[in-house]
């Protein structure tokens, strides 16, 4: 019986290991503003562009930031406890598209400088 039990133990471990191993490989593609439609709504995107404008609210962590590329331009929504100080900025940013009054917007998981 305790041989049983180390093999599951042994087993359990390599599977936690392999789906962490895919987790990281699974990373959104990169694709362009222009790209982003309705058939993208609750699904995660990767878009390069540049910050051209920052709204930080002064009574909340709560951010929206103006992401362009040469395609076009998308509302980003950021939470972060340090205002971002990212305007004419080139940046990686990965989240989930979402819809507010009629327009399409990225929640930000992660944003990095490039």
């Amino acid at each position: 019986m305790e041989k049983q039990a180390k093999l599951f133990l042994a087993l359990s471990l390599i599977g936690i290991l392999l789906l962490l191993l895919l987790a990281s490989c699974l990373s959104p593609e990169e694709m362009k503003i222009s790209e982003i439609n309705g058939g993208k709504i609750n699904q995660n995107v990767k878009i390069l562009g540049t910050i051209t404008n920052v709204k930080a609210f002064s009574d909340s962590e709560f951010q929206l930031l103006t992401l362009e590329d040469e395609t076009g331009r998308i509302t980003v929504t950021a939470f972060s406890e340090e205002k971002l100080n990212l305007t004419n900025k080139q940046v990686i940013v990965t989240g989930k598209v979402s819809e507010y009054n009629k327009e399409l917007q990225i929640n930000a998981e992660e944003i990095k400088l490039n």
